[in-house]
């Protein structure tokens, strides 16, 4: 039986790797046809162009893991099917859910494939593209913010940076300082803010000014330290998109915002999303596995493959839109999460207890 199991799970695995791979590539065929409309621009070449698209990779690999896991899933048990070998293993007294059961150990390696890609290669390739574009782009700028900058909060204070740079330190900054609701006690405007350690940041070339009843004192300085709770990484978590971070990363700038009284759903909803992603790739291929033994199994390899990429492309789009209407109804992140990937479950167990 353990050799039995190998072959499902090899049979599993590499139409599930090649489909992964046809993705990906159509993927980045469209992503690099629409970077090239930017190439010209500063320093953008197309080898940089070209670089880029690389790097983003990774991060369409996870989001195409689970709708890969299901077609390959399909094909590969559609062709031991139509090769008659899963016949001849029922004649042989392996029942389906054996069968099932050894297939579902394929989904242990794309579990594990699925976390290194999230909490580790995805954070660092994402930064570096996005640093390599904007670096090309603006290279006299180097900011990672948008011109029009960005506001956080931290405690009683609320901060303005226009600029966040590659660096982890900050142009044009603001600080505006209250001691009690709408009681502004001083404020900072200075060019630079550069992060020292341990939640201490210096300013550098600015004004201080401080609110004492009806006395206003302002006074320029070339620098002062001002402590803070916020630090570098949040200002990353600025320009990265929230699938893009780590787990760890999500929660950490979650609880930042929690502290601080601000909305956090949109990090929190991505964050139960990595922590569900091995349930997604259970569904998927559950419902390859019913297709299979199911309603499907008097059909083509072909149909139960176009069967599967419909399947798939359902799973996905529900996981993008309910996620966010999720959050316009103000539900819970862990439900709008868990929601799509227990729907499709339910529905596999379903018919995978029908066809017993």
């Amino acid at each position: 039986m353990r050799i039995l199991n190998r072959y499902i799970v090899r049979s599993v695995l590499q139409p599930t790797a090649m489909v992964l791979f046809l993705l990906v590539a159509l993927r980045f065929l469209f992503s690099f046809l629409d970077e090239l409309g930017d190439v010209g621009t500063a320093e953008y070449t197309a080898i940089k162009a070209l670089a880029y698209t690389l790097l983003s990779v990774p991060m369409w690999l996870g989001e195409l893991l689970p709708m890969a896991t299901l077609i390959g899933t399909v094909m590969g048990l559609g062709v031991l099917s139509s090769s008659s070998e899963l016949t001849a293993m029922r004649a042989a007294a392996v029942s389906p859910t054996q069968v099932g059961m050894a297939t579902i150990r394929a989904a242990v390696f794309l579990i594990l494939g699925g976390a290194l890609l999230s909490e580790v290669i995805v954070p660092h390739t994402s930064s570096m593209a996005q640093d390599l574009r904007l670096n090309a782009i603006a290279p006299n700028e180097a900011f990672r913010a948008s011109g029009a900058g960005v506001w956080l909060r931290s405690t009683h204070d609320y901060v303005f940076f226009r600029h966040v740079l590659v660096d982890q330190t900050a142009d044009e900054v603001q600080i505006f300082s209250f001691s009690a609701p709408q009681q502004l006690s001083e404020t900072y405007f200075a060019e630079r803010a550069q992060y020292q350690g341990d939640g201490k940041w210096r300013l550098l070339r600015g004004i201080h000014t401080r609110f004492d009843g009806e006395q206003v004192n302002t006074e320029p300085f070339d620098e002062v330290f001002w402590q803070s709770e916020l630090a570098p990484e949040h200002l990353q978590v600025l320009q990265a998109r929230p699938a893009e971070l780590s787990g760890a990363g999500l929660w950490s700038y979650s609880q930042y915002l929690v502290s601080n009284g601000l909305d956090a759903s949109q990090y929190d909803l991505e964050f139960w999303r990595k922590v569900f992603q091995p349930l997604n790739l259970f569904a998927m291929m559950l419902a390859g596995i019913a297709s299979v033994f199911g309603p499907l199994r008097s059909v083509t390899v072909s149909a139960r493959v176009l069967a599967g990429v419909a399947v798939g492309l359902s799973f996905h789009y529900l996981g993008q839109i309910f996620g966010p209407v999720s959050l316009v109804y103000q539900l819970p992140p862990v439900l709008g999460a868990l929601l799509p990937p227990a729907v499709f479950l339910t529905g596999a167990l379903w018919l995978l207890r029908r066809a017993r």
